[in-house]
């Protein structure tokens, strides 16, 4: 292609010149091409930058084209999830995370792997597994255990403060009001005596009844072919099998100063301290016959002291009592509630003072009294 202008040139110039070929000046002909003007190369120059530039545009067309296709996701292909993310657009980077922010993220992650590996669900994975029922039972027994707490300090404070009050008076004015106690209380030694011999007969016919009573209900059981034996009494629940009772049910009281113990009572004490609430339930400790006469013990007792005698002679006495719910001549079975815990008499604060008088004593004669522990432990009954 670049030999053609020569060509054309030398041809144009031998006709001119020689109407034969042979008379073709080749001199003039290279003086010609010599002389042909730069013009032509700029021309070829500015020619070829312009294929160059047209050709660097249709590569950056079809670049440009291939990016935005590039940016469109086939939604209508059957394998495009439409719910998935798109990942073949460019996404920035994300800014440095602050260090809170990663150990956040990091315990989000934890939690996330320890929900997965026990099974549970990443959305459940921060919930413990305590129902709130489970919550409430274990709530309901704390509340239950400082209730408990609660009452003992309160029984522990009542019986300290009787037994320092008690410490603190004045023995020999308590030795004094006590002699003239027992003085009153040998004047109605024989009544009282009468009234244990009643409230003896009394009870053996009690007895009587209740073996015949017991005799025939046998005689029932063996003609019906019964199989189990008949419902307890409803006063059975708070007697020992033994038939006895605690003064006071269990965890209602504290055990205060006990028979025999020295202390600012004259000689010794004579019975058995329970501190409690006012208004506490008194029960008997055994069958019994209610009576009230204990000679002068009302006056260091309370006036609302109540005797029981019970069977083979043996009496017990509860003092400081609010109240007796209970009648003189009143058979009572062990259980019963028979009076409430109160501060009458000579009491230094609310407790029941309980004392036993075995065969041969007489009730209020404090000095002979007997230790009730013992007794209570005849019945099979444990303080």
């Amino acid at each position: 292609m670049s030999h053609t202008p020569f060509r054309k040139v030398r041809a144009k110039r031998a006709l001119e010149v020689s109407e034969t070929p042979d008379e073709l000046d080749f001199d003039s002909v290279l003086d010609t091409a010599e002389e042909e003007p730069t013009t032509g190369v700029m021309k070829r120059s500015l020619a070829a930058l312009a294929v160059s530039t047209l050709g660097l545009m249709t590569i950056g067309g079809v670049v440009a084209t291939a990016s935005a296709s590039s940016q469109r996701v086939d939604t209508s292909a059957v394998s495009t999830d439409k719910q998935a993310k798109d990942i073949t657009r460019a996404v920035a980077a994300p800014d440095a995370l602050s260090i809170e922010q990663q150990v956040q993220s990091q315990v989000a992650q934890a939690r996330k792997v320890q929900g997965q590996t026990n099974g549970t669900l990443a959305a459940f994975a921060g919930r413990t597994s305590i129902t709130r029922n489970a919550a409430r039972t274990e709530l309901s027994k704390a509340v239950a255990a400082e209730d408990a707490g609660v009452r003992q300090d309160s029984l522990d404070d009542i019986n300290e403060t009787v037994t320092s009050e008690a410490t603190d008076a004045g023995a020999e004015n308590r030795g004094d009001q006590i002699e003239a106690d027992l003085k009153r209380v040998k004047a109605e030694a024989g009544r009282i005596a009468e009234e244990k011999k009643k409230a003896e007969g009394l009870l053996k016919k009690q007895g009587m009844k209740e073996a015949e009573a017991k005799k025939k209900a046998a005689e029932d059981v063996a003609k019906k072919k019964a199989s189990t034996p008949s419902a307890p009494s409803a006063a059975s629940g708070a007697v020992t099998g033994s038939g006895g009772s605690t003064p006071i049910a269990a965890g209602q009281y504290s055990v205060g100063a006990t028979w025999g113990q020295y202390g600012s009572w004259s000689r010794w004490h004579t019975g058995q301290d329970l501190p409690a609430p006012v208004g506490t339930p008194i029960r008997a400790v055994a069958d019994g016959v209610a009576a009230t006469n204990c000679g002068g013990c009302q006056g260091w007792a309370g006036d609302s002291a109540l005797v029981l005698h019970h069977a083979n002679g043996n009496s017990t006495l509860y003092a400081h009592m609010s109240q007796y719910t209970v009648q003189p001549g009143q058979v009572v079975k062990a259980g019963t509630v028979i009076g409430y815990v109160g501060m009458k008499g000579r009491t230094f604060g609310p407790h029941l003072h309980f004392e036993y008088y075995p065969q041969g004593t007489t009730p209020g004669d404090v000095y002979s009294s007997k230790d009730p522990r013992t007794f209570l432990l005849t019945l099979g009954v444990h303080l």
